[in-house]
């Protein structure tokens, strides 16, 4: 910064304070959006005029940003930052392959199933992380191990989907059955 011509080192600071703005609303709006589609139009269908969608957006603008301020705050603790994404992609990952291959070797896992087996796999990574001296290392396959089982067991509590609306969304034995 000091080798730039008077004005220059000031515009760079600039400039990157402006895109680091930009990425943070982006992502903001891309979460709002998300919300907005999966929650609020499929649990209050038709009550969604444009006022009341202004609203929800700043109202979620306020929420997202102050959870990821309170998140930022955090990401010291972590370490160095190559480390700390490292971590926290540990924590999360194993959880969402768990997920993911549920839904596609499970032919009877439904929507609940899926979400609780999700809440028990991150529920079962954080007290791990917490409470144990483990490597963040064994953060994802523990996620993945916890999700995947808690998904077949909670698959036999809940009712899964219909045949025909998983269809062609997960793995099928050679006879054409799902697994199960």
């Amino acid at each position: 910064v000091h080798e730039l011509p008077m004005g220059v080192a000031g515009l760079m600071i600039a400039t990157i304070f402006a895109l680091s703005f930009f990425f943070n609303d982006t992502g903001m709006n891309e979460i709002y959006t998300a919300v907005m589609n999966d929650f609020v139009e499929r649990f209050f269908p038709g009550r969604n005029d444009g006022a009341r969608q202004v609203r929800l957006a700043r109202a979620g603008s306020v929420f997202w940003g102050i959870a990821t301020t309170l998140l930022a705050l955090y990401v010291p603790r972590l370490g160095i930052i190559t480390i700390a994404s490292r971590k926290v992609n540990q924590f999360f990952g194993g959880v969402l392959i768990g997920l993911f291959l549920l839904g596609m070797l499970s032919g009877r896992a439904g929507g609940r199933a899926a979400l609780g087996a999700g809440l028990i796999g991150m529920a079962i990574v954080a007290l791990v992380a917490q409470l144990t001296s483990a490597s963040f290392l064994l953060y994802a396959p523990l996620g993945f191990l916890a999700t995947m089982a808690a998904g077949f067991a909670l698959s036999g509590l809940f009712a899964g989907p219909q045949a025909d609306e998983v269809r062609g969304f997960h793995i099928a034995r050679r006879r054409g059955g799902p697994l199960r």
